[in-house]
């Protein structure tokens, strides 16, 4: 897909890596859209694992240092952190609080009798294919090449799932939403549609215990530098930010400055997209935010129309180009079997972006998309050794900003509900038995 998509730093280096994290992002994100559903769960089956020493025993339960070996493999296969001996020791004890996190919280899941299927986890890896250009035994080769088991994912994907599921049975029950605080929220949402707004993503490192500070401080200026050098934002926030938008790939949205904490927004109000703030000290703990994107007022902005495109490349040095163009034009009738058949129609090369905003693409092809309807072929766009043919299987048109009262006590709700979840960690971590090795 680098044809079609703007290099962003990342793209051509490191191109499975970022279908892996923006692929965990979205299943991660819309486990959290239904955070007031309890699901019916069944019992997980958990591979076994070669023991190669203890890391740590939290509650009589062991970590083993391959456990930690395979999550760290994990994080900088993902992440796009270069492997490199530093880098290993800087994470390596972060990654061992989470793997502790997650055990407590698999703990809790199980003493409440909630338990993730294999179905489940399976569902959850297969969501991670969809609206990507790879497949399972392609997530499995790229993990597989950098020494990580399918099952390390595997065991992160459960307890995600598990914690979500114990946070809706315990919590779920005990959040009101009132419809005063959702008429004022509203109001102000309202007001704030047309001013200028910023796209911003988060990592916030909860400083729970003061003697932490300086440890933390380290870390958030060394994410910083590794951020800045183009590792995925999402990743480190999945990994490492303790907000709720982690589930998310620390994505918060467009928001207003007047919306965002006068600290943070300070930081960031001469920010060009893109940047990526110095580490910012609140009473809620350490941020680091990105500029994803600025733009004028919440109007429509056909930047933010949505194209899923297939791309057809035609190669200018055979015979039989035109006839090949000409009969691709005239048998399309629809994206699958214009996919199906393209190599029997003579093209070298099929690509499929799936929805993305018009911004994404070259400035080239937006000018080729902007005028396309859905279900329309273009006509042949010649290059310097192919020549292609764009059809659009679907296309939204951005209706500017679109507020409702359900997404507000969505969010309220959510809110609430993180800050419940984070507030019960804290409690584990502060009853729980440690022994690290």
């Amino acid at each position: 897909m680098n044809i079609m998509i703007n290099d962003k730093r990342t793209i051509k280096k490191y191109p499975l890596v970022l279908f892996l994290c923006s692929l965990f992002a979205s299943i991660v994100l819309s486990l959290a859209v239904g955070l007031g559903v309890r699901p019916v769960l069944a019992q997980n089956q958990l591979a076994l694992r070669p023991v190669e020493g203890i890391a740590a025993i939290v509650n009589d339960e062991v970590i083993s240092i391959y456990d930690v070996d395979q999550r760290v493999g994990l994080f900088l296969a993902t992440s796009g952190i270069p492997r490199t001996p530093e880098n290993i020791d800087r994470i390596r004890g972060q990654v061992l609080r989470s793997l502790i996190d997650e055990k407590m919280q698999l703990q809790e899941a199980a003493e409440a009798k909630i338990t993730i299927s294999n179905a489940e986890i399976d569902d959850a890896l297969l969501n991670m294919t969809r609206g990507g250009n790879g497949n399972l035994d392609d997530i499995k080769k790229f993990l597989a090449e950098n020494g990580v088991q399918i099952s390390t994912m595997r065991d992160q994907i459960h307890a995600e799932l598990a914690w979500r599921a114990f946070v809706r049975y315990r919590f779920s029950g005990r959040v009101n939403v009132s419809e005063a605080e959702i008429d004022e929220t509203l109001e102000r949402a309202l007001a704030a549609v047309n001013q200028a707004r910023v796209n911003v993503s988060e990592i916030l490192l909860l400083v729970d215990n003061p003697n932490d500070e300086n440890r933390l401080m380290t870390l958030a200026g060394e994410l910083v530098t590794q951020l800045r050098t183009g590792v995925d934002f999402a990743a480190i926030a999945r990994q490492f930010s303790g907000a709720a938008s982690a589930a998310a790939g620390g994505r918060i949205g467009w928001v207003t400055l007047e919306q965002m904490d006068p600290i943070l927004a300070a930081q960031i109000a001469n920010l060009q997209e893109g940047a990526i703030t110095e580490p910012i000290r609140t009473s809620a703990g350490i941020y680091i935010l990105l500029v994803a994107g600025r733009q004028q007022s919440g109007a429509v902005n056909p930047q933010r129309h949505l194209f899923d495109i297939i791309v057809l490349s035609f190669d200018n040095a055979s015979d039989t180009l035109d006839a090949q163009l000409t009969k691709t034009r005239a048998a399309f009738t629809t994206c699958k079997k214009a996919e199906a058949m393209a190599k029997e129609n003579g093209a070298q090369n099929v690509q499929r972006s799936d929805l993305n905003e018009l911004g994404a693409f070259n400035a080239a092809l937006q000018e080729v998309l902007l005028p396309l309807e859905a279900g329309s072929i273009s006509q042949p766009i010649r290059k310097e050794q192919t020549t292609e043919l764009i059809i659009v299987c679907d296309r939204k048109d951005d209706q500017g900003v679109q507020i409702s009262r359900q997404q507000i006590e969505n969010n309220i709700y959510s809110q609430r509900l993180s800050i419940m979840a984070r507030r019960h960690l804290r409690e584990l971590r502060r009853d729980a038995v440690v022994e690290y090795r």
